[in-house]
């Protein structure tokens, strides 16, 4: 049995393997055969006209796609206002630059929303020849997006391709809107809140991309061409995304080459076995990469108002599960080692991201065992189950104290959501290695309807531990993650505060103190909002992550992480494991695929391009 050529897992230093050039060139007329090009940063001439991805599904629409076949799709359609290719950092290819405090394109107003300046590239024509206005940026603006993470509060053109905005408070790095431009031209007359019924929002067309829709035949396919405006041009003139190919035959069809590509939208983590296993020489290349998703052991710190014990309101209790859990172990288990491990909330292509963190918390028996003496967890009955002979402790942020009843025996339940294999081999590894020093874990499944339900276990943090994942974003956010009291600025310095450090007569009717930040503990309080799901309280950590979402610079950011990353490691509210893997898998004639782990995989769909001797 011969190899299966693998293209490479990001991880920090590695570089991509295989790359194309950058700089323009000619795209082949449909049906027209080509060799190779010269030179060695050229690209191969496309030695076919027409690029085959095959999908398990059919999307409903195009614009502001739900699905993700139909994100994949629209992607290759859109120059959106803000992309993040291979990582987390924000480019764009529709502005002269993105806005900055520096230039003045970015400003913090007085009540906390902001301000920005647009500036885009005079030389954008949609694919039927039209110029781009700004009006079209503002219409894509004003149109209703799905996901919800950015809403704009006004939108008005200006001068010399200008636009200005007015944004919340909230709004994410880059500090812009996601949504593209539409064609006022085409949909002009169309209010923006029937934008996603109108005849365009199916067919795009036309398009700023590099890319349009040529032909939907329902229920079998989308033909893209590329777009002639485009700069520059597409490698490949002809895209088809064919639909309801069977799962289980998806390999097989790339083998054969009657699919030139299967994204991360139709295949699975029940093709992992098969991508992971060596076969044919030749038979494909597949792409394994951590994406956005990850997994995580969350122990609950703070089991207020639950009966709960507080088996892990000492911070050395859960210490010591990070020096006994043998996360490398599982890692090889899961991914035979192809999901690096992470060492922070943060994953490390993350531009936050700061190294160092759980590195230090490597499989260490020993060190877990006198982490446990200490906290007053021990085995005197000498049943292997350590129990309880400590003097309790205090909460942090003045949250008042907690007791543990003598000779509690240390025997905490991990909570998981059924039907999740992954989750299922994380919690038997719990259970197997904790075991060894006298934690004994109890595994119980829970339908997710129930588990993350207004009323179930999480939201109500009702658990010891939970098996829970978290969605990395281009902006680091954590407010709603770590932060665990109010936080107020401070009347007279004007710096974050937390509620006790301020005088009561600030707080009366006739004075203004700002609220920078709400406790996200869910708890009654704050009718169970907020995703601090650990419960978990920092005074410096709480007022350090607020003054990094308060910032607009992103040097000063990074510098604010580093040490909310230090801080959380220290104290363990989390056991950060892996990044769920995006899955891509090709043809051995297709080269140029470069998925990260945020954007759509064909956010690059022009670089693509073919090369029959299968050697990129």
């Amino acid at each position: 049995m011969v190899k299966f050529v693998v293209w490479g897992i990001i991880v920090a230093g590695l570089l991509l393997a295989c790359q194309t050039g950058t700089e323009p060139r000619t795209a082949l007329p449909s049906g027209t055969d080509g060799g190779q090009t010269s030179g060695p940063s050229a690209s191969p001439t496309p030695f076919k006209s027409e690029l085959v991805i095959c999908a398990t599904s059919e999307p409903d629409r195009l614009l502001l796609a739900q699905s993700p076949v139909g994100q994949n799709i629209e992607r290759a359609l859109v120059r959106p206002a803000v992309s993040y290719g291979v990582g987390y950092m924000a480019q764009s290819d529709l502005l002269l630059a993105l806005p900055s405090e520096a230039d003045g394109s970015l400003r913090r107003n007085d009540d906390g929303t902001l301000s920005v300046i647009l500036h885009y590239r005079a030389d954008l024509v949609w694919s039927d020849g039209e110029p781009f206005k700004t009006a079209d940026a503002v219409l894509g603006f004003k149109a209703p997006n799905p996901d919800g993470d950015t809403a704009v509060l006004d939108a008005q053109e200006g001068d010399a391709l200008s636009v200005f905005l007015r944004l919340p408070a909230t709004t994410e790095y880059p500090y812009m809107p996601t949504p593209s431009p539409l064609p006022s031209h085409i949909i002009g007359s169309v209010d923006p809140a029937t934008v996603l019924a109108s005849g365009y929002a199916r067919l795009m067309n036309p398009t700023l991309g590099p890319y349009y829709v040529s032909e939907w035949t329902a229920g079998q396919s989308i033909v893209l061409q590329a777009n002639p405006y485009y700069s520059p041009a597409p490698i490949i003139p002809t895209v088809r995304f064919q639909f309801g190919v069977e799962s289980a035959l998806l390999i097989n069809k790339l083998t054969s080459e009657e699919c030139d590509a299967a994204l991360n939208d139709s295949l699975t983590l029940d093709h992992l076995p098969a991508l992971m296993q060596p076969l044919a020489s030749g038979a494909g290349r597949r792409d394994i990469r951590p994406g956005s998703v990850n997994d995580q052991i969350v122990f609950n710190t703070y089991t207020v108002p639950s009966p709960r014990v507080a088996y892990f309101a000492d911070s050395r209790v859960r210490q010591a599960v990070a020096f006994a859990f043998d996360r490398a172990a599982l890692g090889e288990a899961l991914w035979q080692g192809a999901m690096p491990l992470m060492d922070s909330w943060l994953p490390s292509e993350h531009w936050a991201y700061t190294p160092g963190g759980f590195s230090s918390y490597s499989l260490d028996i020993a060190r877990a065992q006198s982490l446990l003496d200490q906290a007053g967890w021990m085995d005197q009955n000498g049943d292997g189950v350590r129990e309880y002979h400590g003097e309790g402790g205090e909460y942090a942020c003045q949250r008042g104290s907690w007791q543990i009843a003598p000779d509690t025996p240390l025997t905490p339940v991990v909570l998981l959501p059924t039907g999740d294999p992954v989750r299922a081999q994380i919690a038997d590894r719990i259970k197997a290695d904790l075991a060894q020093v006298g934690i004994a874990v109890q595994v119980q499944p829970v339908d997710p309807s129930n588990l993350f339900a207004a009323g179930g276990p999480v939201i109500r943090r009702d658990f010891d531990l939970a098996l829970l994942t978290a969605v990395t974003r281009p902006d680091p956010g954590g407010i709603n993650a770590w932060v665990g009291a109010d936080v107020f600025l401070h009347p007279i310095n004007k710096t974050p505060v937390h509620r006790w450090e301020l005088e009561d007569r600030w707080l009366t009717s006739d004075q203004l103190v700002e609220r920078l930040a709400l406790s996200n503990i869910p708890s009654e309080a704050n009718d169970f909002q907020g995703q601090n799901y650990a419960g978990w309280c920092n005074e410096q950590a709480d007022l350090i992550m607020v003054q990094a979402n308060r910032s607009l610079d992103t040097k000063a950011r990074v510098a604010l992480y580093a040490q909310h990353q230090q801080m959380l490691a220290a104290d363990v509210p989390i056991l950060p494991l892996f990044a769920r893997p995006r899955l891509v898998a090709g043809a051995m004639t297709i080269c140029g695929i470069q998925p990260g782990p945020f954007d759509p995989v064909t956010w690059n769909l022009e670089s693509w391009s073919f090369d029959s001797l299968g050697q990129c």
